[in-house]
């Protein structure tokens, strides 16, 4: 589709995983420990829920919008109980809510040194938020740990109550969060849930990053702009952000 200008962005609502850091060095190790927990040990049906969920142990590699790369833990959960998972639904739901806050704040690989980045976007008049298919309070953990809450106004995760990508909820709570109509709004993330999101919200610039199970291919089609990573944000915007028609 053809490039929008990016003029008149006032407000930037970030993805967190494969957005903010990087999707397979961050998250490989942790969903094989949730396969484990969800298989009670068992390696052959680990491996069948991890392939399930999008992830192929061979590679280490996430397919593009699959449940583990763009879904929640609700929904991986209900997953991985079809195929066997030997924990309750409800408690299943829980752990890997659990284990996904505590392990992937540790393994996180930031994609860029993310405060500095922050800086940069302020002094550019821009607002900025978080939302993730992730918990609340895994976002707000990650905010914590790298610094982040004095320039990020807003944090959603699929329990917050705003509804799920790829639904509209997030991206239009952020906007009232900021009072910012979504025209001069910009949705970043590396998943098409992240553009459906943008899109469905009807925010200005839809922009895809390439950090995380996303591709140019299955991004092109949904993104308005495609950039290797967030850094180039600012070159993006920079010219153009603070003004308003």
């Amino acid at each position: 589709m053809p490039n929008p200008p990016a003029n008149h962005i006032h407000g930037i609502l970030f993805d967190k995983d494969g957005t903010l850091f990087d999707f397979h060095r961050t998250w490989s190790s942790v969903v094989t420990k949730a396969a484990a927990l969800a298989s009670g040990g068992d390696e052959g049906l680990g491996r069948v829920l991890l392939e399930a969920g999008g992830f192929d142990p061979a590679t280490c590699r996430f397919q593009a919008d699959s449940v583990i790369a763009a879904g929640h833990a609700g929904e991986l959960a209900e997953l991985w109980r079809g195929l066997g998972a030997v924990l309750p639904l409800d408690e299943l739901r829980g752990r890997l809510d659990t284990l996904f806050a505590e392990e992937a704040l540790i393994s996180a690989v930031p994609v860029t040194d993310l405060r500095p980045l922050f800086e940069r976007l302020i002094r550019l008049g821009l607002r900025l938020g978080i939302a993730t298919n992730d918990s609340e309070a895994s976002a707000s953990a990650t905010v914590k740990r790298y610094a982040l809450k004095e320039f990020v106004e807003f944090v959603a995760g699929y329990d917050s109550g705003y509804g799920v990508k790829p639904g509209p909820g997030m991206a239009l709570a952020f906007c009232e969060a900021v009072n910012l109509p979504p025209r001069h709004v910009a949705v970043v993330g590396d998943s098409g849930h992240d553009m459906a999101m943008g899109r469905s919200a009807e925010v200005r610039l839809c922009v895809g990053v390439l950090t995380g199970a996303g591709t140019m291919t299955s991004l092109a089609s949904q993104a308005d702009i495609v950039l290797p990573d967030i850094s180039g944000l600012p070159e993006l915007l920079g010219r153009q952000a603070g003004n308003v028609r």
